[in-house]
C-alpha cells in the first residue's frame, strides 16, 4: 500500500489527523526500504523517502486538509456524462461534495 493509499483511508476516518496519520503511515510503511523516519523525524512528525536523486524530508502538517478537496457536484456529474475513456476510468477515485457540502467518494 502507499502513503498516498494511506492518505485516502485516514480522510475518511472519523476524527483523524495529521499526527495519526503519520504514525499509522510508521506502522505501515517502517519495513519499506524507501521508508524512513529517524527519531528526530518522528518527533516532529516527519519522514523521508529515498527518490532516485537522494532522500527528500516530508512533513505531514496539513495533509488530510489538503487532500480532502472535494470537487462541486455539477463537476462530477459532467464528468459521469462525458463520454471520454480516461474519464471513465478515473470516476472512482473522484471525490464529490453532496447536498450538506460533505465529501464522499463518487462511484
Amino acid at each position: 500500500t502507499g502513503i498516498l493509499a494511506l492518505l485516502d483511508e485516514q480522510c475518511i476516518v472519523p476524527r483523524s489527523n495529521d499526527h495519526k496519520f503519520t504514525r499509522y503511515l510508521y506502522a505501515k510503511c517502517d519495513k519499506h526500504g524507501r521508508f524512513g523516519a529517524t527519531s528526530a523525524q518522528r518527533v516532529d512528525y516527519k519522514f523521508s523517502i529515498e527518490h532516485y536523486a537522494g532522500p527528500v524530508e516530508y512533513s505531514t502538517d496539513n495533509w488530510l486538509e489538503k487532500n480532502k478537496d472535494q470537487l462541486p457536484a455539477s463537476s462530477v456529474n459532467l464528468i459521469r456524462g462525458a463520454n471520454f475513456d480516461l474519464l471513465s476510468r478515473i470516476q472512482k477515485f473522484i471525490r464529490s461534495e453532496d447536498r450538506d457540502g460533505r465529501g464522499s467518494v463518487a462511484t
